[in-house]
Parts: C-alpha cells; sequence; structure tokens
C-alpha cells in the first residue's frame, strides 16, 4: 500500500543552476511485507522498520533480495534511513531500477544496487578502516563495480571510462556509527544516476549505453547473511521525476551535444539550448569552451539576458585558471556578442581575458584579434577596436570576415562616419548571405546574425 505524503518542490542546486529535472510528491512504502516477494525467514517489521537479521550458520544463501511489488517510473529519486549493525564487516544494499521478469535465485538481480556495506568502518582492524564497499554502486546486469568517488560514463559498445568527483567523499567522515541512522538518496534520471550518502556526493554515472544498461522500475533490498547481524531500513520512499520538456520532444532519444547541434542547425534554437542545459548539467566536463560559448550564443539569439549574464559568470568562472588562449577568448566572446552587453564586472573580465589571450597569440590569434575588437568596441575604445578588426576583414574564415564588418559598421557609427557604417554593413549582409548557402558552422550563422542585427538597429 502507498500513502502520499508532503507535497513540496525544490530546485536542484547544479553546477550551473540548471533545472533538468522537477520533483514530485512523496510516495512512501509502507513497512507490510506483503507488498514485498520471497521475505524469507530472515525479514520482519517492526514499528515502520523493516529488519533482516541472522545469527550466523552454515545454511545461510550467499546473497537475498527482498522485491518490492509496485513501480518507482521511469525515472525517480528514492530515499530511505538504514543501519548495520554487526560485530565484522558485512553486506548490505539497495538495489533500484530492477527489471522484470528475471530468473528467480539470481546471484546479481539485473539493477543497480547502492552498496551500504558500512560496519568495516567501525571495526578495529586498521587496514579495512575506509570501508570496503560504502558509496560504490554495483552494476547487477554487467557485473561491474562503478567505484565511490568517481564519475563513471558507460558508452555504447560497453567501455566504461572515469574521472575523479570534484570533491572527494571520504566514507569514514561520512558514516554514522550505530546506534544512529544513516541516509541513503539516489537519483535516477535517464542514464544519469547519482547516490548521496548522508548528504554527501558518494559516486555519479552517465549510462549512455542503452543495450547493457539497466531500465527497470523495481526496487529491492539486498542482504547477504554471512555471519550474525542486523540489517534495518526505515522510511523508504521514493517521488517521480518528471523529465523536462525538451527530452519530452525528443521522442525519448539521448541527450547529447551532438544533438544539441543538431537542433541549433535546424533553427531549433530553444530545444537546443534546453538540451546543452541538461547535458552540461549532467556532465558538467562536457562543457568544452566551444560548448559554452554554443549556449551562449543561444541564449543571445534567444533574447534570454538573464539566462546569459548567469551563464557567462560561470563560464569565466570555470576557465578562471587557463592554459590556451581559447581558454580566455571564448568566454569573453560569449559575454561580448550579446546585444548591448553592458555589465561593468563582465566587461572587466572581458577585456582582461581579451588582452591575455593575444599575448598567447598563436594559430588562432586572427579570432583572438576580433574578439579583442568586439571586447574595445563594447568598452568604449573606439579607435583601438577598428585597428584589432583590419586583420580579420580580410580574414580566411567568413565568420571574421562578418562580424569584423558587423562590429566595424557599428564603430564608424559612433564615430560619426555614416556612410562607412553603411557600406561595412552591407558588406557584412551580402557575406552573411554567401556563407548562409555554404556548409557553415551553425554557431556562426547565429552569431553573425546577432551581430548584423544589432549593426541594423543601431545604423538604420
Amino acid at each position: 500500500m502507498l500513502r502520499r505524503i508532503a507535497k513540496f518542490f525544490v530546485g536542484a542546486l547544479l553546477s550551473f543552476s540548471f533545472s533538468p529535472v522537477q520533483a514530485a510528491e512523496w510516495n512512501v512504502v509502507e513497512a507490510d511485507l506483503s507488498e514485498w516477494s520471497d521475505p524469507g525467514k530472515w525479514w520482519r517489521t517492526e514499528n515502520g522498520v523493516f529488519i533482516a537479521e541472522s545469527k550466523g550458520g552454515k545454511t545461510l544463501p550467499k546473497i537475498h533480495y527482498l522485491e518490492w511489488k509496485g513501480s518507482t517510473g521511469k525515472d525517480f529519486e528514492l530515499s530511505l534511513e538504514y543501519r548495520i549493525t554487526a560485530k565484522s564487516p558485512q553486506d548490505a544494499g539497495v538495489n533500484f531500477r530492477v527489471e522484470r521478469p528475471h530468473a528467480k535465485n539470481l546471484p546479481n538481480l539485473p539493477s543497480y544496487q547502492a552498496e551500504l556495506d558500512t560496519c568495516n568502518l567501525y571495526s578495529k582492524q586498521r587496514f579495512i578502516r575506509d570501508g570496503k564497499l560504502f558509496g560504490h554502486i554495483h552494476d547487477g546486469k554487467r557485473s561491474h563495480m562503478f567505484k565511490r568517488n568517481l564519475i563513471s560514463s558507460g558508452h555504447p559498445g560497453g567501455r566504461i571510462s572515469t574521472k575523479p568527483l570534484p570533491k572527494k567523499f571520504v566514507p569514514a567522515q561520512a558514516f554514522r556509527k550505530p546506534p544512529e541512522w544513516n541516509h541513503c538518496r539516489v537519483v535516477a534520471v535517464g542514464g544519469h544516476i547519482q547516490l548521496f550518502l548522508n548528504g554527501v556526493l558518494a559516486n555519479e554515472i552517465h549510462d549512455r549505453d542503452p543495450k547493457n544498461r539497466s531500465t527497470g522500475e523495481g526496487i529491492a533490498l539486498q542482504y547477504r547473511p554471512n555471519g550474525g547481524y542486523r540489517f534495518e531500513v526505515r522510511d523508504l520512499k521514493f517521488r517521480p521525476m518528471a523529465a523536462s520538456s525538451t527530452a519530452g520532444r525528443l521522442s525519448g532519444g539521448e541527450l547529447s551535444v551532438e544533438r544539441a547541434h543538431a537542433l541549433a542547425t535546424a533553427g531549433k534554437h530553444a530545444a537546443a539550448a534546453e538540451m546543452l542545459e541538461e547535458v552540461f548539467t549532467a556532465d558538467p566536463s562536457a562543457m568544452s569552451t566551444m560548448g559554452g560559448l554554443g549556449l551562449a550564443t543561444l541564449y543571445a539569439a534567444l533574447g534570454e539576458r538573464e539566462k546569459h549574464h548567469a551563464f557567462c559568470e560561470r563560464f569565466f568562472a570555470k576557465y578562471a585558471k587557463r592554459k590556451w588562449g581559447e581558454h580566455a577568448e571564448r568566454p569573453a566572446k560569449a559575454y561580448l556578442l550579446f546585444p548591448g552587453a553592458d555589465d561593468p564586472a563582465l566587461l572587466r573580465k572581458a577585456d582582461e581575458a581579451t588582452r591575455w589571450s593575444l599575448k598567447k597569440g598563436g594559430h588562432m590569434r586572427i579570432w583572438f584579434e576580433l574578439t579583442r575588437g568586439m571586447a574595445q568596441y563594447r568598452t568604449g575604445d573606439l579607435t583601438g577596436a577598428m585597428k584589432s578588426f583590419r586583420q580579420p576583414l580580410n580574414g580566411k574564415h567568413a565568420g571574421q570576415r562578418i562580424l569584423a564588418r558587423a562590429y566595424g559598421a557599428m564603430v564608424a557609427f559612433k564615430q560619426g562616419n555614416s556612410a562607412q557604417a553603411s557600406k561595412l554593413l552591407a558588406e557584412a549582409e551580402r557575406e552573411s548571405e554567401k556563407a548562409a548557402r555554404s556548409k557553415q558552422n551553425w554557431n556562426d550563422v547565429i552569431t553573425a546574425k546577432i551581430a548584423i542585427g544589432e549593426a541594423r538597429k543601431l545604423i538604420r
């Protein structure tokens, strides 16, 4: 029996303050074993608590799963409190995305399992102080252990890559010794899975392998009674997580930068921006300098001033530690391309960043000169801007020539040279029409339209 309780809404506090999902009502799973399959002789309930307990012995199975008969839905947030009381290390966990039907007595359920093995954290044996499995996620379908402290990516074809979590999860600091209860929270939306233990992110998975990943809607409690110990679970609940409107419009396709680019190329700028938001929220590392510039360009095309401003602040912060010239130039360009960009703090950052990129130089120097000219135009250095546009005006890339002419037209107009302004704008328009017939990058096409539109509004 399910009982709906407290209804409230939360916003996701994620890397770029985007909200890829919306929280719904919590559904409490009552401590009623009639709703679970195969309780066996180890499970009972007392005062709303699921209890599995054994005293050891040779007749114990290697592993036991207590499966709930209900469904979480495809995307959900799962929450529970638990504690393990034992004198030696033991193994327990909660399985989610359990697929049905499946063969009985499987050694591993086709599902993901949040490993709650914790009692070794308070063992006197020094070599196991850090916890054996606490914070791992076991993939029963692939027989793979996604280890804590990692962001793991499952790729089509079976390859799995990893990188460290931005903030280290320390088991001995996160774990609470009995009689205190530990809190486990799982967020599973599409192929994106996060495991939080006592409020700390312990594990993150981006499973982009539709063939091998688990996609079920079941829950199970896993108990491995290798010896005498007690496993207790209470306040087990879940709530559906509704995918964003963008995901719904994409016929169930995978979120990816490539799909977002395809949408942008097709002129679906709002859908492309929403998809990039979701991709960069789920996997911040997916945002390269070009990816960030692309999202900023889409915001500018849509006239989303507040989103554009907030994103550019984060874009500058992400590449505060620079290595290459584009690490400085692209966040600067991302802000400067918005018509009328005038925030003093961001203009200072853009001005400093474009100076730095030119010092680095390299094969992209002409692009850096172009963006430097944009910064000078925004800050009122019209003479300096026109000098910076000299090389891009005759650049090999159409995007360089179009932007240099469009911004050059605005500079000339503000200098009082209307004839020169009209000439440069007309040239930018002709160049843009010619480029539109070629296979120009969608980002360059949109950026050109934005610049020409701003110039037209100023001059005509």
